[in-house]
């Protein structure tokens, strides 16, 4: 029996080093991963961005808000840094991560919509991203406000990429700098250049009498510290409400709300709030490929107008 426990122990020990030698190889692989989930956070950690403006938000950004376009009409390098599906919360961590180890900005374009203000429900979208950098105080903290890692991933090895095959492959490949899936993302942002999906369409019968979302008094906490840093390190801030396909409006029951706190914290703190809400491109379906994002040419139309709005704030013409 004692002998039997013995050989227990002793392959325990050698499984779990074994964990630790394949976490620690796919770990350092994932850390210099280009796939289109890790590409951000690669750069983020390598310091290679060091962009002058920054473009940040959910997919409002990371769908709709081209640098090249926003470079050719400021003469900046600019970098979108928009995280698909996720809250503020979230945005902001990525923002600190990017901030340590990048130059800061001089101007950040904030989209801000009712999913900005509210706190993700259930597991956090993507959260795989952030596997490479649990180590990190910061990230391990907020990721635990959320589901998806649990008290296994955070404390044993290997087990954070459990469920997560390709990830696994992109990293053991990726430590010895063979890279198969890069991104094809152009400075973080991603075109759409997709039709109407008609699921608005199938929105409409399932919420005939309108959606509602509450504000979360955390994240809008954490919203306006990262307005007061913003102020503290002279970073012009500029609020932006992206266009939203027009018929959308009527089932959108908090706007109204929404809408207050943003004017109330534009005025609060002296940052500039553009709604482009009833802009004219809420009105041409063609340049939606949903009711929420515009596609590759209504972005493009979109990037071209902000840029303009932002020249003629910063310049006072």
């Amino acid at each position: 029996m004692r002998k039997f426990l013995s050989n227990i122990i002793f392959l325990g020990l050698i499984l779990t080093a074994v964990f630790f030698v394949f976490d620690k190889v796919i770990t350092s692989g994932l850390r210099k991963s280009d796939m289109v989930i890790y590409e951000k956070v690669t750069k983020i950690f390598n310091g290679s961005i060091n962009a002058d403006l920054i473009i940040n938000g959910n997919s409002k950004s990371y769908v709709q808000l081209s640098p090249k376009i926003i470079d050719s009409v400021l003469n900046l390098n600019s970098y979108n840094l928009g995280l698909d599906g996720n809250d503020f919360v979230i945005q902001k961590l990525q923002y600190d991560l990017y901030e340590q180890k990048n130059t800061v900005p001089e101007i950040i374009i904030q989209t801000v919509d009712f999913s900005t203000m509210r706190k993700a429900e259930g597991e956090l979208y993507n959260y795989v991203r952030f596997a490479p950098y649990l180590d990190i105080k910061q990230v391990k903290n907020t990721t635990k406000l959320y589901d998806g890692f649990t008290f296994v991933d955070y404390n044993l090895p290997l087990f954070k990429y459990s469920g997560q095959p390709l990830e696994v492959v992109d990293g053991l490949l990726s430590a010895f700098d063979v890279h198969v899936a890069p991104s094809n993302l152009e400075k973080g942002y991603i075109q759409k250049n997709l039709t109407w999906d008609n699921s608005f369409e199938k929105f409409k019968e399932l919420n005939k009498n309108g959606v509602k979302f509450a504000l979360d008094k955390t994240t809008c906490v954490v919203f306006e510290t990262y307005i007061k840093e913003c102020k503290l390190k002279n970073i012009k801030l500029f609020l932006v409400y992206t266009p939203v396909y027009y018929e959308f409006i009527p089932y959108d029951l908090s706007r109204q709300v929404l809408f207050d706190y943003l004017n109330e914290v534009s005025k609060k703190y002296d940052v500039p709030f553009f709604d482009y809400s009833e802009d004219k491109l809420t009105f041409e379906k063609n340049y939606f490929f949903n009711s929420q994002h515009l596609n590759k040419e209504g972005s493009e139309l979109f990037t071209t107008k902000l840029g303009q709005d932002i020249k003629a704030s910063l310049t006072g013409k």
